[in-house]
């Protein structure tokens, strides 16, 4: 019975074609523009979710009120951690100093001489070791251990092929960050970070190393200094936890920051909502706004719809055409369920 329907239905696409080409090309047309859309979607809401404490994982933020109203920075003053591990021993910080548009000279492995020079535009990261862990690096060589020497620092495999050919041979040899004209020996190399990351590092450093060489040039202990390269995390494991906790930070800068002449607040955001806050800056090379996934999606399902009710439409039409067939088929004993099946 189901190879007669087939039988039948390949008779009728080949003596209606134009019927069945239009229907063919809207349904496959629209579902191939659904598909992409699709994909587009998934990629956009799938930020930061690879990270294993990504539910627990929050941003600070700082905002700054001003005679030109409020703006958020994704910042926080340098001491502050310090005092936030004191008055909340509860949670876990982490902090990071993120640095864009690196030089980096590779040194020969025989005499420490210059190799080859690179302009990386993806940030380096110095971290301190929560962070480190917050990040949730897949080490191929070595591992998070081999950072606690602040000389030594992490690449991603794709750098490290690109600097010595194979990944492998990366481990011991040594490079130069040309901003701070210090070298640093690799101590340990990470799987790419996915590109559905706002922490797109192609190197790790140690926050010590940081300290060492540009300390200086940082005011470390000042509380009315602001940098947004300079950035907080926190692990919360609740969200009930997480938005007593922005209660108690909104106003937690002015108990020690008392000589500033800006009002500051503290804030939090989850890192969730990092690829889609238009009020911060963002470590990735983009922000998303929800209103254009809802637009996406809205239209995607339009299409759909549209496809569909354009198919029922020409197969009504069609239909009116299939009169005789019906009639023979009733006449030689077939039921109204098999009927409509054959016209499905």
């Amino acid at each position: 019975m189901i190879g007669t329907y087939f039988k039948i239905a390949m008779r009728n696409l080949l003596r209606h074609k134009q019927h069945a080409i239009l229907n063919i090309l809207g349904l496959s047309t629209a579902m191939a523009a659904c598909l992409v859309i699709f994909l587009v979607l998934r990629h956009e809401t799938s930020y930061n979710k690879y990270l294993k404490d990504y539910k627990q994982l929050y941003h600070l933020t700082t905002i700054e009120t001003s005679s030109d109203g409020q703006s958020v920075s994704s910042g926080t003053p340098f001491p502050a951690i310090d005092f936030l591990r004191k008055d909340f021993p509860q949670y876990q910080f982490g902090r990071t100093m993120v640095q864009t548009g690196n030089q980096i000279t590779v040194r020969t492995a025989a005499n420490n001489t210059t190799a080859a020079k690179f302009y990386e535009s993806d940030p380096l990261y110095f971290l301190d070791s929560n962070m480190l862990s917050f990040l949730d690096l897949k080490y191929l060589v070595g591992s998070a251990a081999d950072l606690r020497d602040p000389s030594t620092v992490a690449i991603s495999r794709s750098h490290a092929e690109k600097y010595f050919g194979d990944y492998r041979q990366a481990i011991g040899r040594r490079l130069r960050i040309n901003l701070y004209a210090a070298d640093v020996q690799v101590g340990a190399v990470f799987e790419d970070i996915p590109h559905t990351s706002d922490f797109p590092m192609f190197m790790a450093g140690s926050f010590e190393f940081f300290k060492q060489q540009d300390g200086t040039g940082w005011p470390l202990d000042d509380w009315g200094a602001l940098s947004s390269n300079h950035q907080v995390y926190a692990k919360i494991p609740d969200a009930a936890s997480a938005a007593a906790f922005k209660k108690t930070l909104a106003k937690y800068y002015t108990r020690y920051d008392r000589n500033s002449t800006k009002p500051r607040l503290g804030s939090l955001r989850p890192a969730s909502s990092i690829h889609f806050d238009e009020e911060v800056e963002s470590n990735g090379d983009h922000v998303t706004r929800w209103s254009s996934i809802y637009t996406l999606a809205f239209v995607g399902l339009l299409i759909l719809i549209m496809a569909c009710i354009n198919f029922v439409n020409l197969s009504t039409a069609l239909s009116l055409t299939r009169n005789k067939e019906i009639g023979v088929r009733k006449v030689l004993g077939s039921s109204s369920q098999q009927v409509r099946w054959q016209m499905l």
